[in-house]
Protein backbone atom coordinates (compact mmCIF):
# COMPACT_ATOMS: atom_id res chain seq x y z
CA UNK A 1 0.00 0.00 0.00
CA UNK A 2 1.29 3.18 -1.03
CA UNK A 3 1.17 6.41 1.19
CA UNK A 4 -1.38 8.20 -1.36
CA UNK A 5 -3.41 5.04 -0.58
CA UNK A 6 -3.13 4.78 2.93
CA UNK A 7 -3.54 8.46 3.47
CA UNK A 8 -6.68 8.32 1.58
CA UNK A 9 -7.54 4.95 3.81
CA UNK A 10 -7.17 7.10 6.97
CA UNK A 11 -9.10 9.92 6.02
CA UNK A 12 -12.07 7.86 5.21
CA UNK A 13 -11.39 5.84 8.55
CA UNK A 14 -11.73 9.78 10.66
CA UNK A 15 -14.32 11.01 8.84
CA UNK A 16 -16.33 7.74 10.21
CA UNK A 17 -15.28 8.32 13.65
CA UNK A 18 -15.95 11.58 13.40
CA UNK A 19 -19.70 11.05 12.18
CA UNK A 20 -19.78 8.46 15.28
CA UNK A 21 -18.61 10.51 17.43
CA UNK A 22 -21.39 13.12 16.21
CA UNK A 23 -24.37 10.32 17.13
CA UNK A 24 -22.82 9.40 19.87
CA UNK A 25 -22.75 13.62 21.18
CA UNK A 26 -26.37 14.04 19.70
CA UNK A 27 -27.58 10.86 21.70
CA UNK A 28 -25.74 12.26 25.19
CA UNK A 29 -27.32 15.69 24.46
CA UNK A 30 -30.69 14.00 24.24
CA UNK A 31 -30.37 11.96 27.73
CA UNK A 32 -28.95 15.24 29.14
CA UNK A 33 -31.70 16.98 28.43
CA UNK A 34 -34.36 14.23 29.62
CA UNK A 35 -32.27 13.61 32.70
CA UNK A 36 -32.79 17.59 33.38
CA UNK A 37 -36.34 17.35 33.15
CA UNK A 38 -36.83 14.25 35.05
CA UNK A 39 -34.84 16.17 38.13
CA UNK A 40 -37.26 18.95 37.84
CA UNK A 41 -40.23 16.96 37.44
CA UNK A 42 -39.01 15.11 40.63
CA UNK A 43 -38.19 18.37 42.67
CA UNK A 44 -41.57 20.06 41.57
CA UNK A 45 -43.09 16.46 43.23
CA UNK A 46 -41.19 16.75 46.06
CA UNK A 47 -41.66 20.39 46.89
CA UNK A 48 -45.61 19.65 46.58
CA UNK A 49 -44.58 16.69 48.97
CA UNK A 50 -47.51 14.70 49.59
CA UNK A 51 -50.19 17.18 49.68
CA UNK A 52 -52.36 16.48 46.58
CA UNK A 53 -51.89 12.24 47.33
CA UNK A 54 -55.53 10.98 46.58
Amino acid sequence: MSNQEKIKWLERKVTIIQEEVERHQNRLDFAKRNLEQHQKWLAELKAIGGRNDS
